[in-house]
């Protein structure tokens, strides 16, 4: 048996062990181009540390915050949309699309259960950027063309497409950083992921480029490596679109799938091994490894015909909702971990600001996830914490008639809700692909799953923030990005 696969039957082993038991400073810098102790349930050693426990700062010398030393760390968070992480080799995927990513996470915090908000871009990064969920950030619509709007476009009808900002009465995490004196710089390449809907807020130099692969925002990152290094600290923030549709063939990477249907997802495969190897050239460009928390995520998954569609579309199935979640830092005491309990993208915010002794955001409706993660004396509360909270998730069908889809998970069940009131409910431990619908054979569990959901929503309604709102102009260019992205329903 080789090593390789002796680490995948570990890291496998590990897996049946847990799943077994239950605005800106500088206008004139912004460019948008082309538009207790751990239970062993939650937490487990990495496998390629788990022979050697002196390999965990966090266990060896204690873990300090970085922020009760005058020297904060830098912090970088990248972003890559779309990538589901169960097409990830330490993540149980069949070969490892990802070796960079890999061998990171030998030496990082892992999230095996980390969820999005939602199953697209515009709400799943605000609620990354907000720790909010989608109905409280009010960002649920996006850079995305419905039917009625391509038919006007048609008739030469000026066409104005609604979009949901973040609102200015929420502080959002840049806006946090650069407060705490961090120099902030963003770079994006998702459509959405700018001006429009307050994404810019708080860089102090922000550049969104739309279709451009990481090979380019490599390339522009590099260019601000000398100022980045010399305001340090500083918070990087990257979001890459190469994994998203329309899915480059790779060819270095590239490995024909056994069906035709497939092909779409072996070229999907071939973009995340393109992306890997670009962080790698980035993290060796910006000295990660040292005085750096980095954290590593997805903002939604994709779905190739899982449950009969393609894409992502108005679903919130596990391949759709599942998320990469990393947290690196080996020497600001984060040692090699596998966290198993559920997390989400609304957790990042407030574990920066725990890491960093900065005041939780308020309001905020994440956890930090800083004491589990560098086994600190507060862990056993965190883990507690975590077991006992639901999470949500939430897509908007249709904006006109008011209609959505919600999902409840809480432990291994996972509720899903359409807008007519029909529901599903799975046990994603033994039913990772979502395939056993368990309604009947568990009616009081999904009812009182359906009631904590329902009484989440009065909450939402209760305490709604006001949305605000903005419009542009759909015009054929802006049509043809959105069709090649697939942001056309």
């Amino acid at each position: 048996m080789t090593l390789r696969h002796l680490l995948h039957l570990t890291l496998f082993t590990s897996l049946l062990a847990c799943q077994a038991s239950p605005s800106s400073k500088s206008e004139a810098k912004k460019t948008e181009a082309g538009a207790t102790k751990p239970d062993s349930k939650a937490l487990s050693p990495a496998p390629e540390q788990a022979a050697s426990p002196a390999a965990n700062p966090a266990k060896t010398r204690g873990a300090e915050k970085p922020g009760s030393h005058d020297k904060k760390p830098n912090v970088v968070v990248i972003l890559i949309d779309t990538l589901r992480p169960d097409y990830l080799g330490f993540y149980g995927y069949e070969y490892e699309t990802a070796p960079f990513l890999a061998s990171l996470a030998g030496k990082s915090a892992v999230c095996d259960n980390a969820y999005s908000t939602s199953s697209w871009t515009a709400p799943a990064t605000a609620s990354l950027f907000t720790s909010l969920y989608p109905p409280q950030h009010t960002v649920v619509q996006g850079f995305k063309a419905h039917r009625s709007m391509v038919a006007a476009l048609e008739k030469d009808e000026q066409t104005d497409m609604p979009l949901n900002q973040i609102p200015s009465s929420i502080t959002t995490m840049s806006e946090r950083l650069q407060k705490a004196g961090y120099a902030t710089y963003g770079f994006a390449a998702n459509i959405n992921i700018g001006s429009k809907l307050g994404f810019d807020r708080g860089f102090d130099h922000f550049e969104r480029h739309v279709r451009k692969n990481a090979a380019y925002f490599y390339g522009q990152i590099e260019k601000q490596a000398p100022e980045l290094k010399s305001s340090a600290p500083y918070f990087l923030y990257v979001h890459l679109n190469d994994v998203h549709l329309p899915y480059h063939k790779h060819k270095q990477y590239f490995r024909p799938a056994t069906e035709r249907r497939m092909d779409r997802a072996a070229r999907y495969r071939s973009e995340i091994s393109y992306v890997d190897a670009w962080l790698k050239k980035l993290y060796a460009l910006l000295d990660m490894d040292e005085d750096t928390l980095l954290v590593i995520l997805s903002d939604h998954g994709e779905e190739f015909w899982d449950h009969g569609g393609t894409e992502h579309g108005p679903k919130l199935y596990r391949e759709l909702m599942q998320v990469l979640m990393m947290f690196h830092g080996p020497d600001l005491g984060i040692g090699p971990t596998r966290v198993f309990l559920n997390t989400s993208l609304i957790d990042v915010f407030p574990t920066l600001m725990d890491a960093l002794a900065l005041e939780k955001p308020q309001p905020a409706e994440g956890m930090s996830l800083w004491p589990m993660l560098t086994s600190s004396k507060t862990q056993h509360e965190t883990v507690t914490r975590l077991e006992g909270r639901a999470l949500f998730g939430h897509r908007i069908f249709s904006t006109r008639r008011k209609l959505a889809v919600w999902a409840i998970i809480q432990n291994k069940w996972h509720l899903i809700r359409w807008w007519d009131r029909n529901q599903k409910l799975f046990d994603k431990r033994h039913d990772m692909a979502e395939e056993h619908d368990l309604r009947e054979k568990h009616p009081e569990l999904s009812k009182q799953l359906e009631r904590r959901l329902t009484k989440f929503q009065e909450r939402l309604e209760k305490n709604a923030i006001a949305s605000e709102q903005v419009e542009v102009e759909l015009d054929q260019e802006l049509l043809d990005k959105l069709k090649e992205l697939g942001y056309v329903e």
